[in-house]
């Protein structure tokens, strides 16, 4: 390559590489797509949650969040062998009303809010919504294991 060619080529490229620098020197984000919605939800990497999150929802009357412990729920025998038998089993009543719409809150916030985990199932299409251990990333998914009952049947179940 002659050396007015190699000035004709730097000269065309030192721009564009100039403005990615100075843009990503002083925004750290590219520039915004104009379309990342995806089955309703934005795929937008920059527009998710990277850290733990806390959706705020008070726990059933009754919970202490200083003093976790899970509620009582009695497992029967019949349920004990039922399980041996078929693996699996129905437990009537372990949650109630007020552990579902519990339930109910934290996964409607969890989907307003998602995570970054989420990202790969929403960009499949394959799923409206999906995030494998959400326990891990959400505080209200993380005091439900401690608080409702369902630990405490999964104890007697298991020993």
């Amino acid at each position: 390559m002659a050396a007015h060619q190699r000035k004709l080529l730097l000269c065309l490229a030192l721009p564009a590489v100039s403005g990615l620098v100075a843009r990503t020197a002083t925004t750290c984000r590219p520039p915004a797509r104009t379309e990342t919605r995806r089955h309703g939800i934005d795929v937008n990497v920059w527009d998710y949650q990277y850290d733990n999150q806390d959706p705020a929802v008070a726990l059933p009357a009754g919970c202490d969040e200083q003093r976790p412990r899970p509620q009582e729920f009695s497992i029967t025998a019949a349920q004990k062998e039922e399980l041996e038998r078929e693996g699996v089993v129905v437990i009537p009543g372990v949650l109630d009303d007020a552990w579902l719409s519990h339930l109910r809150d934290i996964t409607d916030w969890q989907v307003e809010h998602p995570h970054i985990w989420a990202s790969p199932g929403v960009a499949s299409g394959l799923y409206d919504y999906i995030q494998r251990n959400i326990w891990t990333t959400n505080d209200g998914f993380v005091k439900f294991l401690y608080h409702s009952p369902v630990a405490t049947a999964l104890a007697q179940l298991g020993g």
